[in-house]
């Protein structure tokens, strides 16, 4: 699995604004799944008649001009039939219905190189209190906002809009920002983790998690998974493997490519020298992974990937590769038949090169020569007792 991670600076402003935050409304979303299910307009009547018809008439009528004063539904002139929006087709997919509140909120955001600039949530400002208390409060707060406050920044400008719908990554709720003021004042920075989990075969994941400060020593946790953007969605697992295993050897990337056109499979290619005896024998190793800068990803922090499969970079690394793998296996007393069919073995591990692996006679010599070695006994005692 690639598993790449880093922080993410998340700011946070409070300013006057009128949001929409998604509630459960189940009677308005029951008047848009009545508008699909008839595939036609809708007058006060008909919601009445289908929806209402133990309630008085104005029920109907009422319920219908709310639905479209939601944006659930269009229409030219009060009292004509009411036509579903996107909008209400968006509020029926998702359960829940935008309700907009006027008033003091502090936005959270982030601009991020993956996951772009956005607000990841709406919390409003209320104040304890009675209601006049509450309300001299909100326009003390205001009219020193619109004097001495910061502006409003534009990420946040940006993001403002009715349509532009939001996901709050705290509450998981849809929301909102149809209008907000020039001016406003910073409110509490925080930093979460964005990881990029991506399983062998499976698709990319990305998720979000850490806390966020909402008030004075009150945090909410953030565990949520967001979407791929478009401008990623094209790239594969293989890709992005060979890009960061390219990275961390210093493997051009074009070898790795044309490795990976050639085996059918993702292999790293080593030269012999300075292997560990752990990658000589299993022919997989770790690599671990600098921080890095990836053009469409970012920059993610260190990283590795386990039991990645290492061959030969050339014919003369898997001669010598071959070779050691031929002396490592000697650990017992063998004969010649034994020692060939150890070397037909070893030749198979190596599928994309030719090692000319040595005869039990070459072997034998090379005991001779090195007496001292720990192994050479395991042949020379043998051929001393005319087993050979």
């Amino acid at each position: 699995m690639i598993h790449l991670q880093r922080s993410i600076d998340v700011h946070s402003f409070n300013l006057e604004a009128t949001v929409a935050v998604a509630t459960e409304r189940p009677e308005y979303l029951a008047v848009v799944q009545l508008a699909v299910d008839l595939q036609r307009p809708l007058d006060a009547r008909i919601v009445h008649r289908e929806l209402f018809g133990a309630l008085p008439d104005t029920v109907g009528r009422l319920v219908l001009d709310r639905c479209v004063l939601l944006g659930l539904f269009e229409r030219e002139d009060r009292g004509k039939p009411a036509h579903l929006s996107e909008a209400g087709r968006a509020a029926l997919e998702r359960g829940d219905v935008l309700i907009a509140e006027e008033g003091l909120w502090r936005l959270y955001y982030l601009d991020d190189p993956l996951l772009g600039r956005r607000l990841i949530h709406a919390m409003p400002l209320r104040e304890e209190g009675t209601a006049q208390n509450v309300r001299d409060e909100l326009k003390q707060k205001r009219r020193q906002v619109r004097s001495t406050g910061a502006s409003t920044p534009a990420l946040v400008r940006e993001a403002c809009g009715e349509g532009i719908t939001w996901l709050s990554l705290i509450e998981g709720h849809a929301f909102e920002v149809h209008e907000c003021a020039d001016r406003g004042e910073e409110g509490p920075d925080d930093a979460l983790r964005l990881h990029l989990q991506w399983p062998e075969d499976q698709a990319m994941q990305l998720a979000l998690r850490g806390k966020v400060h909402l008030g004075d020593k009150q945090t909410a946790a953030v565990d949520q998974h967001v979407d791929v953007p478009e401008h990623i969605e094209e790239m594969t697992y293989d890709e992005l493997w060979r890009v960061l295993v390219s990275f961390a050897t210093n493997i051009p990337f074009d070898e790795m490519t044309t490795w990976r056109t050639h085996t059918g499979k993702r292999v790293l290619p080593q030269p012999f020298a300075g292997l560990p005896d752990t990658t000589l024998r299993t022919m997989r190793r770790v690599v671990d992974i600098p921080t890095h800068q990836h053009p469409a990803l970012g920059t993610f922090e260190a990283s590795k990937l386990d039991a990645v499969p290492v061959v030969p970079r050339g014919e003369g690394d898997a001669q010598q590769w071959a070779e050691w793998l031929e002396w490592d296996a000697v650990s017992a007393y063998a004969v010649p038949t034994a020692l060939k069919a150890r070397s037909a073995e070893i030749a198979a591990r190596f599928p994309y090169h030719r090692p000319k692996l040595r005869t039990p006679e070459v072997l034998l010599k090379f005991a001779t020569a090195h007496p001292t070695d720990s192994k050479s006994r395991y042949l020379l005692a043998p051929a001393d007792l005319g087993l050979w």
